[in-house]
């Protein structure tokens, strides 16, 4: 049995099936400097795109008493995930990082963007979720 295997600098894919490695790789080059959204997934359901963008944020994302953020060195990455959120009705803003060598920050700020959030993406991770419920009600945690 063959397997296929993926790098990127933080992270190891391997899998025993060709099509699958096939299929990703149809995606487009695995790195953190180019990675994208798939064209598709602007046309899915709300309840796909609203997935896709927990496991995102999940892995990526955080949120503290201010904002719901991540930050990626992926400029037009960023600007995608952009424009998914503004399809389920939720408005970020993406900035320069000034603390970082060209590093750039999206940024979830208004209350009611923060609701929408919760309410159609949310985390899957509980240290996550407690921080960003907590955030809402008025007790932070980090």
């Amino acid at each position: 049995m063959s397997r296929e295997y993926f790098y990127d600098s933080r992270w190891w894919v391997e899998t025993s099936k060709s099509k699958v490695a096939q299929d990703l790789l149809k995606m487009g080059p695995f790195s953190r400097f180019s990675w994208k959204v798939s064209s598709n997934m602007f046309s899915e359901k709300t309840e796909i795109k609203c997935s896709f963008l927990r496991g995102f944020f999940d892995s990526e994302g955080f949120a503290n008493d201010k904002m719901i953020g991540c930050c990626s060195a992926n400029k037009e990455g960023l600007i995608q995930v952009v424009r998914l959120l503004e399809s389920i009705g939720i408005n970020p803003m993406v900035y320069l990082n000034a603390k970082s060598d060209g590093a750039y920050r999206l940024q979830i700020n208004r209350m009611e963007e923060r609701l929408k959030f919760c309410k159609l993406v949310g985390f899957s991770i509980r240290r996550k979720l407690k921080n960003l419920q907590n955030s809402l009600s008025g007790s932070v945690g980090n």
